[in-house]
């Protein structure tokens, strides 16, 4: 079995916008994401920031921006470090944003608990569609 060359340690998220008084019944839902990252070769960390978001016409419904923080393996990083320099290549990155979004269902759901928007689940995402490119660290 290959070992997972990253373990996560930080969760953190903004607060989320929710605005269930404004919903008499979940229909008619525009979903939005975004995915970035960042990151610091030193401590050997990778930032996944996901943003999500329903409309309902044109008014927002929930927002959510959540970060996971992982710790990357130092074999990984010296197996992707050339002139100081570390690329990180765009299906890890894929499966870190996958993680997150994991993540962000759990946090929506908790706080959405004993409203209408509890139903509201954060769709699939096919990350491998969205143009995530290799990304380097220094």
């Amino acid at each position: 079995m290959n070992k997972i060359p990253f373990r996560i340690f930080k969760i953190e998220n903004d607060p989320i916008e929710l605005h269930a008084d404004m919903v008499e019944k979940i229909t008619d839902m525009e979903f939005g994401f975004q995915v970035s990252f960042n990151g610091n070769l030193k401590d050997r960390v990778i930032g996944c920031k996901t943003d999500y978001l329903f409309k309902q016409k044109d008014t927002l419904i929930s927002s959510l921006t959540v970060y996971c923080y992982f710790m990357i393996d130092d074999e990984y990083v010296k197996s992707n470090t050339r002139d100081g320099k570390m690329v990180v290549d765009k299906d890890f990155l894929c499966y870190l944003a996958t993680i997150s979004v994991g993540t962000a269902r759990g946090i929506q759901h908790a706080k959405t608990q004993g409203t209408i928007l509890n139903s509201l689940v954060i769709p699939p995402i096919n990350l491998m569609s969205i143009g995530i490119k290799d990304f380097t660290l220094e």
